[in-house]
């Protein structure tokens, strides 16, 4: 067997065995014989003596015992002592005993020593049993290992003192309870065998040694030393071991492997070794200081000490329990602690870090008790590995917590300042709750753990890593701060304390986190930002005193549920998602991201402050409502469901991106709304609720869809006030107050309370709403450069200012409201229904030439001042009780009556002018075109000054009568039903080459007197059959007034007084005529002949003789670019002929192009020569007779060929352009004399739309030598 105590040097005996000879010595001595032998025979012993009880005996030889007794022994080296081989015997030594040789057991059988007095050993003992019976101390030393199989003590009295080390092999030592006392430098050295039974006792220091090994294992074992220190290996065999004092464990304590048991230590242990279970467990009961420098593995530690226990560690405790069990004292850990796998029962008492700082738990747990250090530096606990604590209170200045740790129960408490470097987790078995009284830092890892874990903290919160448990409640009872690095991701976070708030020190980020404020306050003081992504807040307030701003960003599904926001701005980015109607946000919001409602209702939002949108505001499924007090600007995207602004004072709006909100509204009668930038809204209804809305910076307002409904848009000073609408939007009984508007897009009027001041200019569409008729008053002046138009049902407009029309005025009644002049400029064709001046107060300077095209002009008398060279145009109407002046005045009309009007001045008419009643002329007429009476009775017409015929003067259906006051020039047609030459003075009648006057015609004399004659250059007409009236004051013509009664024509009474006179006289002015024979693709009847065009009424324009009129252009022969002459208004007739004069001057060869007002301007295929008074030219007979053969086949078969139709534009083309004019007037339901009427009925149809888009995809367009 391989000896364990080759590395202890052992003490020098010889002083001790000569303080144990001396006795010896001096008794009576019986030595062996050389030849030894048994002890009971005499020839054994020198002297043949056999000793007894009360010999000293010396063995030189082998000596067998038999059953004796001596008193003292001496053992010399060569000697042996042994049993006899017979049996098992004894030896009584009733003295000591000193072995220098061998003692030993003989054949198998046993040699028993039972030993009175000291023992030394220098020899070999490895007999069976070693007793000491003595009954006071007995001294024994050693300088060789015992091989013993038995070391006892069978006595209660005195003691074994060991006065050397002592060392055994394979020994079973048992002592009955007694002691075995150490002295000096003294230790024990069992190599296989057992303590059992015995107390072992050293006084003082030095350290008791023991060493053990070979399955050595004590059994009620007392250890009593002021420090025993133990190496090797030791079984704790039992549960009555006892390592008293100050036990240090340099080797392997391990319980016996047959069942569990306790080793109890009443003092301190230290651990430099291994304790290990045993295939059962090893139990270490301990009342003093805990020392661990080595592997500690056993099952159970129990500290029971009654006053504090030092626990002090440089290596690992693996045992499986550490266990607090006495209430008096504590645990006090003096250095850094490391337990591994290990459960730390503190049975509610508590472990004191003192000199230590750490505590370091690899698996295991901490159960029912305090964990506490009164002063920093901080508290270590470093976790891993399942660990948990349960029902444990934590109190430390800091608490530092690193690995994993996991909390069982609701009854864990980590006191004052913790900082979490690992990861703190609830156990898996259930829902648990941590206490944290104090702040709580997060550098780690906080996550449930299969079910929630809840955190309740009364301090600061600080997140630097992972947070995503369920619940978090910061229930302090003051301030708490709060402030992340890393966003929280716990499910729950709430506020649950009445005093104190929440403070951000830094910026917040939440993710998925149900944020629960119960009416509290989180005030970002430091921090000036909050991250939600997803969960959501729960009432209460969010301040922040001062700037910069409070950011608020939210997405995933996060909520803000009846939230107030109290801070100098607030930013919101990402989605903010409203939930409830008691939101309050304060003082100035910019919304960077989207805002909108939860999506299980609609909500409002009420905002005391100023809102900047630069992201979205949107309806979320149901609807959100914004209430703003303060300021608006929007450059964003914002469509929610309404918002009302409701301050008490001036309300900014500003907006670089429209505004797409279903409702917008003020109703707050203190204060206006003021616009500082453009303005523009999409499918709003805008609610001023008759509040104004002013613009100041801002100068326009855009509406895509809405509507505007009753309150003031009002702007003070330039620039213009710009409005566009469009989609549908309508104003509602709206006053608009600006020094100049302007309208674009589609302005629709709702209501007849609308009323515009000062200057207009509409550059879009202009039009009632299409669900009934409605007006707008304009106190001021319109310019139109866009459409006005009815839509559906009538549009009137009351303007007191002055008209100024370059587009499309096509609406049913326009009425002149003021009562000072209202300034016309015409670039454009007025086509309203109804013009109407209802104050004869007011009058119309026109700046322009007027064209007003479908429009019964009626204007109370008022007066109608031209510019000079002047035109004004009625055609497809008519004009009525009207004044009518100007210098070189011209009146054009198609389709169109004058009635009660008064031309105040000479007049130039063109196209056809029907007169009704009242129509008067204050100054001469050049007809240029056609007179005659309006086709629904008879009328006539009063001309002051002269007329001067070139066109055509007729009846219509009844009869027309001219009465002329000054002179006639007839170069024209004159047929009318009577003319009365009913001047004061001298008048008139002067025939143009050849042109008579058919219509009947009277001269008045205005004469008085009796036997009145008329005379003339026939000399007295009186019985002429040519005239009638001879004798009265009113000569009658019968006959035409033709070159044959050129002559002076007067009356005279019967005195032989002569009347004023009338002269009729013929004028040659040389001309050349040109008659041309064309015909028109959309007049033409098909049968070789035009059809006349039409009014609205079905009435032929001229007559139904007259198909329209042309313009047809002299070019030069040689150079087509250069025109030469321009006649206009040359009539064409049904059967396609048209004549015209020119001067006979122009002899030269010209090119003739004819232009229409709907039909591609066509040239002659060569010069026309006008060497000759008269020239013909017929382009209807081929198409080679056009330039380019420029015509279109009419029947198909070549026999006529007519221009091209469809060319509304004039600018040379059929295009769809033209196609499109055709389409919109057709829409609009135009009638009458117009370009888009191709076929000339009277309507715009779709035959005519059909003949332009015809032309138009044949790409048909003028041809020209120049081309």
């Amino acid at each position: 067997m391989k000896s364990l105590f080759k590395k202890f040097g052992l003490i020098p005996v010889a002083a001790l065995v000569l303080s144990v000879l001396m006795p010896v010595l001096a008794e009576a001595q019986i030595v062996s014989a050389p030849g030894g032998g048994v002890w009971s025979v005499p020839s054994t012993w020198i002297g043949g003596v056999v000793p007894t009880a009360s010999d000293d005996v010396i063995i030189d030889s082998e000596v067998s015992v038999n059953g004796n007794s001596c008193n003292c022994i001496q053992v010399n080296s060569g000697g042996i002592l042994r049993n006899h081989t017979s049996n098992t015997y004894t030896l009584n030594v009733y003295g000591s005993l000193i072995n220098n040789g061998v003692i030993s057991n003989n054949a198998g059988f046993g040699f028993l020593l039972n030993v009175y007095g000291s023992i030394a050993n220098d020899g070999v003992m490895s007999n069976t049993s070693l007793n000491f019976s003595g009954s006071g101390n007995q001294q024994i030393s050693s300088v060789q290992p015992f091989s013993l199989a038995n070391f006892t003590k069978s006595t209660q009295t005195g003691r074994v003192i060991a006065i050397s080390d002592l060392s055994f092999t394979g020994t079973n030592i048992n002592f009955l309870n007694d002691t075995l006392e150490f002295t000096g430098n003294s230790q024990l050295m069992i190599d296989g065998g057992n303590l059992s039974n015995a107390i072992i006792y050293k006084s003082s220091l030095p350290a008791l040694k023991i060493t053990a090994g070979n399955g050595t294992y004590a059994s009620s074992l007392t250890l009593s030393s002021p420090q025993t220190e133990f190496y090797g290996s030791l079984l704790i065999n039992g549960s009555s071991n006892y390592f008293r004092n100050n036990f240090i464990n340099y080797g392997t304590l391990r319980n016996y492997p047959g069942n569990t048991y306790t080793l109890f230590v009443p003092g301190n242990f230290t651990n430099n070794g291994t304790l290990q279970n045993n295939v059962f467990s090893l139990i270490l009961n301990i009342t003093g200081n805990v020392a661990n420098n080595a592997n500690w593995e056993n099952f159970r530690t129990i500290l029971s000490g009654t006053v504090n226990q030092e626990l002090s560690m440089t290596q690992v405790f693996s045992g499986a329990e550490l266990i607090r069990t006495n209430d008096a004292g504590r645990i006090q850990a003096t250095s850094s602690l490391d337990f591994e796998g290990t459960e730390i029962q503190l049975n509610g008492d508590t472990l004191e870090f003192t000199t230590g700082t750490s505590i370091t738990l690899n698996g295991g747990r901490i159960l029912s008790g305090v964990v506490y250090k009164s002063s920093m530096h901080a508290l270590s606990m470093n976790n891993g590995n399942e660990t948990y604590f349960y029902n444990l209170v934590v109190d430390a200045p800091q608490l530092q917590l690193a690995g994993s740790l996991i909390i069982y129960g609701s009854g864990v408490f980590l006191k004052s300042d913790v900082i979490n470097n690992g990861t703190l987790r609830n156990y898996h078995n259930n829902s648990y709750t941590l206490h944290v009284p104090g702040n709580f830092t997060n550098n780690g890892t906080v996550a449930n753990n299969v079910y929630d874990f809840y955190v309740n903290i009364s301090g600061n919160l600080t997140n630097n890593g992972v947070w995503n448990n369920y619940g978090t409640i910061l229930n302090g009872n003051s301030n708490q701060l709060i402030s992340m690095t890393q966003p929280f991701a716990g499910q729950a976070f709430s506020r649950a304390a009445g005093a104190g708030r929440l403070i951000a020190a830094t910026d917040l980020a939440f993710n998925n986190t149900i944020i629960n404020l119960n009416n509290d306050t989180l005030q970002f003081a430091t921090g000036a930002g909050i991250t939600l992504s997803g969960g959501c807040i729960m009432p209460g307030v969010l301040i922040k005193t001062a700037l910069p701003a409070l950011r608020i960003t939210a997405g995933d599904g996060t909520y803000l549920q009846n939230l107030r926001i109290d801070a100098p701005e607030t930013e919101l980015y990402g989605t903010i998602t409203v939930y409830g109607s008691s939101h309050n946000f304060k003082t100035s919001i910019i919304n960077n991201g989207t805002l909108q409602n939860y999506p299980n209702n609609s909500y409002i939002l009420t905002i005391n402050g100023s809102v900047t949108n630069n992201g979205t505001i949107h309806n979320n499924v149901y609807d959100l409502y914004l209430n703003i007090s303060g300021n608006l600007a929007n450059n964003g995207v914002w469509t929610n469901r309404s918002t009302v602004m409701n301050g008490a004072v001036n309300q900014l709006v500003s907006m670089s991106q429209p505004f797409g909100g279903y409702s917008f509204e003020r109703v707050n009668a203190n204060g206006r709304l003021q616009a500082t930038s453009n303005l523009s809204f999409t499918n709003t209804i805008i609610t001023l609720n008759s509040d104004t809305l002013e613009f100041t910076t801002g100068n326009s307002l855009v509406m895509n869809g809405g509507y505007l409904n009753p309150g003031a848009l009002y702007k003070t000073a330039p620039p213009a006030l710009k409005i566009t609408a469009g989609g549908g939007n309508f104003i509602y009984n709206q006053i608009i107050d600006a020094p100049q508007t302007e309208l674009y897009g589609v302005i629709m009027i709702y209501g007849n309370n609308n009323n515009f001041k000062n200057s207009v200019i509409n550059n879009g569409t202009l039009q009632n709403r299409p669900n009934n008729a409605f007006q707008l008053t304009i106190n001021g002046n319109l310019i139109n450069n866009g459409s006005i138009r009815n839509n559906v049902y009538d549009f009137i407009l009351n303007i007191s200012g002055n008209i100024n029309n370059n587009g499309n005025w096509m609406n049913k009644t326009t009425t002149l409201t003021g009562t000072s002049a209202h300034l016309f400029a015409f670039s454009r064709e007025f086509e309203g229904e109804n013009l109407v001046n209802n104050s004869a107060a007011g009058y119309i300077i026109a700046t322009t030439d007027l064209t007003f095209d479908g429009t019964n002009i009626d204007l109370n008398g008022c007066l109608v001042t031209l510019p000079d060279g002047g035109c004004l145009s009625v055609l497809n109407g008519c004009i009525l009780d009207a004044s009518v002046s100007g210098t070189d005045l011209h009146f054009r009309s198609l389709g169109a009556y004058c009635q009660n009007t008064a031309f105040l001045s000479d007049v130039t008419l063109h196209g056809v002018f029907q007169a009704g009643i009242g129509v008067n002329f204050s100054g001469g007429i050049v007809n240029e075109g056609m007179i005659k009476n309006r086709g629904v009775n008879s009328y006539g017409i009063q001309v002051q000054g002269d007329i001067h015929n070139n066109g055509i003067i007729m009846n219509n259906v009844y009869l027309l009568t001219i009465t002329v006051l000054g002179d006639i020039y007839n170069n024209g047609t004159w047929a009318n039903y009577l003319t009365i030459l009913d001047g004061t003075t001298d008048q008139h009648i002067v025939l143009i080459n050849g042109r008579s006057i058919a219509g009947t015609v009277r001269l008045d004399a205005n004469f008085t007197g009796s036997g009145l004659a008329w005379w003339g250059p026939q000399g007295n007409l009186i019985g002429n059959p040519g005239f009638s009236g001879a004798n009265s004051l009113i000569l009658t013509f019968l006959n035409p007034v033709s070159d044959v009664l050129a002559g002076q024509y007067y009356c005279l009474n019967n005195a032989a007084v002569q009347s004023r006179s009338i002269y009729i006289s013929t004028l040659i002015i040389p001309v050349r005529t040109l008659t041309l024979t064309l015909l028109l693709e959309g007049l033409y009847d098909g049968s070789g002949m035009m059809n006349p065009a039409f009014d609205a009424n079905g009435n032929a324009i001229w007559d139904a003789t007259i198909t329209d009129q042309i313009t047809v252009d002299f070019h030069d022969g040689e150079n087509y670019e250069n025109t030469i002459l321009s006649v206009p208004e040359v009539l064409l007739y049904a059967n396609g002929n048209a004549t015209l004069t020119i001067p006979s001057a122009y002899d030269g060869n010209y090119y003739l192009s004819v232009r229409h007002r709907n039909s591609i301007e066509t040239v002659s295929a060569s010069p026309v020569s006008f060497i000759e008074n008269t020239a013909y030219y017929n382009f209807a007979n081929s198409a080679g007779q056009a330039y380019g053969a420029n015509q279109k086949d009419l029947n198909g078969d070549g026999s006529l060929w007519g221009f091209y139709s469809g060319e509304v534009t004039q600018d040379g083309y059929i295009e769809f352009i033209d196609v499109i004019s055709i389409y919109n007037r057709n829409v609009n339901g135009a009638s009458g004399y117009s370009s888009e009427d191709i076929d000339g009925n009277g309507y715009v149809e779709f035959l005519d739309y059909i003949i332009a888009y015809n032309n138009s995809i044949n790409s048909a367009g003028i041809i020209t030598p120049a081309d």
